[in-house]
């Protein structure tokens, strides 16, 4: 994952010995989408702190599911559980909902003030000004860019299309493109790869990362897991509160993927070069 440092993990969990290091086959990745938010962020013309809210009563009730849906997947005795969030407000009330559910239910976070910086390649999508740099959403003009691109995608969105779905198609001149997201989106993987390979073994716990982000960061994953299935492109990319758990591989590149809003019980395989970031498609069982 660009931006995060694998060695942030350790060295409190690391046994000395190697032939017990080696308990678990993989780490789990936990991607999940923000709640339900009012986008003040974007809108004010001042910028949000970290003890703001940016999410909705239903953003927190979508965040508390969340929670309860991963904590059916881990396993307190054997898991340390590393939070990391976009620096968008709504993903940064996302992660202290779910840790202090978490905590709460005694679950051991990996706590490092290195680690609460938010991570700004998981950032969900730059705007872009006339000088054709990105804007900071903390910016003064960030408001007024943003409200005109949605203005100008409400009036360029056919009426059988939605808003997203046309987003993700043709995009707008003030924003991102999604290819670049997408290779954003491949770099945090190859990231998560490489601590499977290099740190887990190392390890006498296994690896939990829950990662809060956005429906844009995630298309991408989701379009080549679900092979087309599930894309913003068709309407069917991840909903606000979806989480999809990834195992990741010590040895290999086939990842297990399980979208847990989408379907139950169905665990999905995907190869994943962390090289060359291309994904091959494994038929799912």
């Amino acid at each position: 994952m660009e931006g995060f440092n694998p060695d942030l993990i350790g060295p409190d969990f690391i046994k000395p010995e190697k032939k017990e290091q080696e308990k678990f086959s993989h780490i789990k990745v936990f991607r999940v989408r923000h709640g339900d938010t009012e986008y003040y962020e974007h809108t004010q013309e001042k910028e949000l702190g970290p003890d703001d809210f940016d999410i909705t009563s239903k953003g927190e009730g979508q965040m508390r599911t969340a929670a309860e849906t991963i904590e059916r997947e881990l396993n307190k005795d054997e898991d340390v559980v590393c939070i990391v969030t976009s620096p968008r407000i709504r993903t940064q009330n996302g992660k202290k909902i779910i840790g202090e559910y978490l905590k709460d239910r005694g679950f051991l976070l990996w706590n490092d003030a290195r680690m609460d910086k938010p991570q700004d390649r998981v950032r969900n999508i730059d705007v872009y000004g006339e000088d054709g740099d990105v804007v900071p959403v903390g910016d003064e003009q960030y408001p007024e860019i943003f409200n005109q691109v949605i203005a100008d995608l409400e009036e360029r969105t056919p009426e059988n299309m939605s808003r997203d779905a046309y987003m993700r198609k043709d995009g707008h001149e003030k924003l991102e493109s999604f290819e670049d997201i997408g290779k954003r989106s491949r770099r945090q993987l190859s990231g998560f790869m490489r601590i499977a390979k290099r740190i887990q073994p190392k390890l006498d716990r296994r690896i939990v990362i829950i990662q809060l982000e956005h429906c844009e960061t995630l298309d991408d994953f989701y379009e080549q897991a679900s092979s087309g299935e599930y894309a913003m492109i068709n309407d069917s990319g991840p909903s606000k509160g979806d989480v999809v758990e990834l195992d990741i591989p010590v040895d290999g590149d086939e990842i297990r993927v399980e979208f847990l809003e989408k379907e139950v019980g169905k665990k999905r395989k995907i190869k994943f070069d962390y090289l060359s970031g291309e994904f091959t498609p494994i038929k799912a069982e």
